[in-house]
């Protein structure tokens, strides 16, 4: 496929779709409990996700698939949006925006979405996130039974998943 053929269109669709992921990002930072907003916001990303696989932009495509992952948990019920998540999701727009600049100049990426993974894998190694993924069936039960009947908090979620919360 001529990448150049579809060029101009993929940069004119995904600027369309950042602008919608950032406007409802702001509605959905005043309103955090909002699922319609969370579904558009996913539905762009996971638009500018398959146009940038399909047009090979590798790093905007990782960028959008994490993006898209912690829109998914929220969608389906297993995290409530953070402070931190909030931030995550304004850097991966603003990484977004600054790989389709880089496309627009150069018909290429030159940014990386190495940097902006690497936080989020390091805030769920470090006990201050969990990956629900990753978590075993007796990890999940236990999390489960400490949380029963209290309010959720990070201090019981990272006890919990490392066995020192009774």
């Amino acid at each position: 496929m001529d990448v150049n053929e579809y060029l101009e269109m993929f940069v004119t669709e995904t600027e369309e779709h950042l602008e919608t992921f950032g406007n409802e990002l702001i509605k959905l930072e005043k309103n955090p409990k909002n699922i319609e907003i969370v579904n558009e916001i996913f539905r762009a990303a996971h638009t500018i996700k398959g146009m940038a696989g399909s047009m090979g932009f590798t790093e905007t495509q990782n960028v959008t698939h994490r993006l898209e992952d912690l829109l998914g948990d929220v969608r389906s019920g297993k995290r409530n949006l953070t402070t931190k998540d909030f931030d995550f999701l304004f850097d991966g727009l603003d990484l977004l925006e600054r790989l389709l600049s880089e496309i627009k100049n150069n018909n290429k990426e030159a940014s990386s979405a190495e940097s902006l993974v690497k936080d989020q894998d390091d805030e769920i190694s470090s006990g201050h996130l969990i990956d629900l993924h990753n978590l075993t069936e007796i990890e999940r039960i236990t999390l489960e039974e400490v949380m029963e009947g209290r309010p959720q908090c990070f201090y019981c979620i990272t006890q919990a998943s490392r066995g020192l919360h009774t």
